[in-house]
């Protein structure tokens, strides 16, 4: 008897329960090979009659079931197979009537609604029908039309727990197990070969990517991918041993290999394999042999980055900042490659050469005029420089260096120093001796008087000890993109000697100040060292104001903070994270003033919402400057002990000191009293020797970096406008495609600003039915230019191999990447003669 047929007591419950009815019923059972000729009449049906049909009494069965006996219900057995239908003379009947299998094959067919012609392929693959759980898997997939093709990869899906019947998601399955598992055999392409499907799924992927191998193993099927997507870019020119790699189906592959990127669940497995397929074809190599015009936007492995950074290190150390690659820059090229795939690990890196442009682009530094001159150019374009340099050594620290990045760093530091505080710090000494004076730039003593005294709204001053003008411009910036903020920036500058206890002091309302010999500062007679004593002063003038510490209030909840702010006028802040950190641990400023720029905005928006207060001031004591390597004994001015106060950037003596780069400047002059004593400061970025502290992190001194403080005038929307997001649109009148390789041009609506948010975009080309018909380019809208033309941007797609139907209509569709929102959908015919596509021939 025939494999898996059922035993005769199945059948006659299984025929039962086809007659449960009323109405009359006609059954037809084709028993090809005869299993139950002679079991046929043993049957036990009831009221069912049994009929034996042969070949030469089909006339008159059809006449007895459609004249003689309307009634009565029958069941057809023919020990042989059903005959073509233009040799059957009860086709007719059969198509009124039901038939019935008596084999698991046959019975599969029939469940699965599919056509006579695919028992054999279905015979194939009986064993994997043996388990209801794997047939239950089987009919979820919920296969629209049965073919030869999805049968098996229903069956493939099934094997391996795929939820659709999708040969991309079952090749995702497989790779994911592939590169994911501890275990050193791939379960499902053992499940696969089990049920004698390897071949197959080999096919398949054969017809789907163009991969080809005697003996197909996934880790080439990658390579075949990813150097097939790399030659996209390189135009075919790919050495010979790579060419066998090489697939025509690019944008078939390039569509998958950029889900594998851009998709967090596969991001790893990706990243993993790229790396090990660089290290076998020796890509480092291989790339340098390409120009770097090819390469800049090619994300697919993260050697490709280490070769920019070394190009843009030597560039660097070159001084030879106009050098190009196509038309980015050395600046473009950092931001750009950032945003690739493999941008975000390597992100410190190109920050660190980002900024170090910054520095060497003061090589040629000069600077004079008088004190308001410096001070201005200082404050609109001269801090970036100091910014640039904080933000080299933030980067830097966070990278492993190179020889060559260390050669950059002392190359960093050479022209900061030398050139540009070499020529900035003696101009600015300079024309406060020639002038005299402090010219129009405001003042920090005069500060209570210009920004606090008139105020009517309730105004919290917030004090940030050593917060540089350049630190507080990074603020500034950050504060502008908020919501629901309106911020300004002024300057003024800071009281001489440019430290702490005289710039608190001069913050507060006096009319006169006196530093005292242990360095302490008096205001009009009264103490200032402390928060007792400041409030006092402050109270004389504001009756409702009070002073309190930074530190406190970030640890305080909602009801604390408004007993302290209830029935206040103005109350002082006092914020201390950079000058802690330099006094402290001198290494560690640069990074602290990352933290404090954090550290302010979160304090603004946790008193606005629980000190029930729109309006805030920030500025600070006294700035600083910072150098990283080492100061010398060069660098150190000896000989001036004896002194009352001898700091390590001024000192305070009876006497002027007579010595070359010292700048001496009455007391009394500066605090515009009667005190005869001298300040003595270095011209240079020098310091005195003096006790205590480290040397790098210095303050008190007359550079620009120490004086010039910020004065930020924040006022919170009561009532704001919601954010939006920036949004795309196309370009290209495109309405046809006739070449598998498409570029797109695209615009960024309107600039990035505090109202009108960043966002980034998928985009690619899809057929009606949603399915992907090409890469996926992501971009990141984040420009800010007001210069509608300066939006443009490009994008290329090259498109799967597959036959297109020039009646159907294809679409260009961009995705917001976080809140899934489609904002282009634009429809394009495409015509193009595609390669042969069938999965099976």
């Amino acid at each position: 008897m025939t494999e898996n047929v059922l035993n005769l007591k199945q059948i006659q419950d299984k025929l039962l329960i086809e007659y449960n009815s009323q109405e009359r019923k006609i059954v037809f059972w084709y028993d090809e090979e005869g299993d139950f000729a002679d079991d046929i009449n043993n049957l036990q049906l009831g009221e069912v009659k049994i009929l034996r049909l042969d070949k030469g009494n089909q006339f008159a069965i059809k006449r007895l079931l459609e004249r003689e006996d309307k009634d009565s219900h029958y069941l057809v057995y023919a020990p042989f197979a059903k005959a073509a239908i233009e040799d059957n003379h009860l086709e007719d009947v059969l198509l009124y009537s039901t038939r019935f299998y008596a084999d698991r094959v046959s019975l599969l067919v029939h469940d699965l609604g599919l056509d006579d012609s695919m028992k054999p392929l279905v015979q194939q693959y009986v064993k994997f029908f043996a388990s209801q759980e794997r047939v239950k898997r089987f009919l979820d997939l919920n296969i629209s039309e049965y073919t030869e093709n999805s049968l098996c990869l229903g069956i493939m899906c099934a094997l391996c727990r795929v939820k659709s019947c999708i040969y991309e998601e079952l090749l995702l399955q497989i790779l994911l197990e592939e590169y994911s598992s501890e275990s050193k055999e791939n379960k499902y392409l053992a499940e696969l070969e089990k049920y004698d499907l390897l071949d197959k799924f080999w096919l398949m992927t054969h017809r789907q990517f163009g991969y080809t191998d005697e003996k197909p193993n996934l880790k080439k099927l990658f390579a075949c991918m990813v150097l097939t997507y790399f030659s996209h870019y390189l135009d075919g020119e790919v050495p010979k041993i790579w060419r066998g790699f090489i697939s025509s189906m690019t944008g078939n592959i390039m569509t998958f290999v950029d889900r594998l990127m851009n998709n967090i669940q596969y991001q790893a497995m990706f990243d993993r394999v790229s790396d090990e397929i660089a290290t076998e074809i020796k890509l480092h190599g291989e790339a340098l042999n390409y120009p770097l015009e090819k390469l800049v936007d090619v994300d697919l492995f993260r050697v490709i980055d280490t070769i920019f950074i070394d190009w843009i290190v030597e560039r660097l150390l070159n001084e030879d900042l106009g050098a190009k690659v196509n038309d980015f820059g050395i600046r473009d090229i950092c931001q750009h490659r950032k945003k690739l795939h493999f941008g975000k690990e390597f992100y410190g890196s190109y920050d660190t050469l980002y900024y170090a442009y910054g520095v060497l682009s003061a090589a040629h530094f000069s600077c004079g005029g008088t004190v308001m001159d410096i001070a201005r150019d200082y404050c609109e374009e001269n801090y970036y420089i100091d910014y640039c340099y904080r933000q080299f050594y933030v980067g830097y620290d966070k990278v492993d260096a190179s020889d060559n990045m260390a050669r950059l760093k002392t190359l960093v530091e050479n022209i900061y120093t030398n050139k540009y505080l070499g020529q900035l710090l003696p101009a600015w000494s300079k024309a406060l001796a020639e002038y005299g004076s402090f010219g129009a730039v405001t003042r920090q003593k005069d500060f209570f008087n210009k920004f606090v005294k008139n105020l009517k709204d309730r105004t919290i001053v917030i004090i940030s000890d050593g917060l540089r003008y350049e630190v507080g411009r990074e603020l500034y910036e950050k504060l502008k993109d908020e919501v629901k903020v309106n911020v300004t920036i002024d300057n003024m500058m800071t009281t001489l000697p440019s430290y702490t206890q005289m710039g608190m002091a001069s913050l507060l309302p006096h009319k006169e100040l006196s530093l005292q010999d242990d360095g302490s500062v008096l205001a009009d007679g009264e103490r200032t060292n402390d928060l007792a004593s400041r409030a006092k002063i402050l109270q004389k003038h504001i009756p409702t104001s009070t002073c309190v510490q930074a530190a406190e209030l970030m640890n305080m909840n909602r009801s604390q903070i408004r007993e302290i702010f209830t029935g206040k006028q103005v109350v002082y802040v006092y914020h201390d994270q950079i000058d802690n950190a330099g006094e402290h641990n001198e290494s560690s400023v640069f990074a602290s003033c990352q933290s404090a720029v954090d550290e302010l905005i979160a304090l603004v928006q946790k008193l606005a919402g629980n000190a029930n207060t729109l309006h805030f001031i920030i500025t600070a004591d006294h700035g600083f400057i910072y150098k990283r390597d080492k100061v010398t004994e060069e660098g150190k001015i000896d000989g001036v002990g004896g002194n009352p106060i001898v700091k390590k950037r001024y000192i305070v003596s009876d006497a002027p000191v007579e010595d070359t780069g010292i700048y001496n400047i009455k007391l009394g002059d500066v605090l515009n009293t009667s005190d005869n004593r001298y300040l003595s400061f270095p011209t240079s970025s020098n310091v005195f020797k003096a006790k205590g502290g480290g040397y790098n992190y210095v303050h008190g001194g007359t550079s620009p970096q120490e004086m010039m403080v910020p004065v930020l005038d924040i006022k919170m929307e009561k009532y704001h406008q919601d954010t939006s997001i920036v949004r795309i649109s196309m370009l290209s009148l495109l309405s046809k495609v006739s070449n598998r390789k498409v570029a797109v041009e695209f615009f960024q609506s309107e600039p990035v600003t505090d109202a009108i948010k960043e966002a980034t975009y998928r985009i690619c080309f899809m057929d009606d039915e949603g399915n992907v018909i090409s890469n996926e380019n992501i971009y990141v809208a984040d420009n800010r230019e007001d210069e509608s033309t300066k939006r443009f941007f490009k994008m290329q797609f090259m498109l799967k191999n597959q036959v297109y139907d020039t009646s159907k209509k294809y679409y260009i569709v961009a995705v917001n990447d976080d809140t899934e929102a489609e904002i282009i959908r634009h429809p394009v015919k495409i015509d193009i003669v595609a390669d042969d596509m069938g999965l099976f021939s």
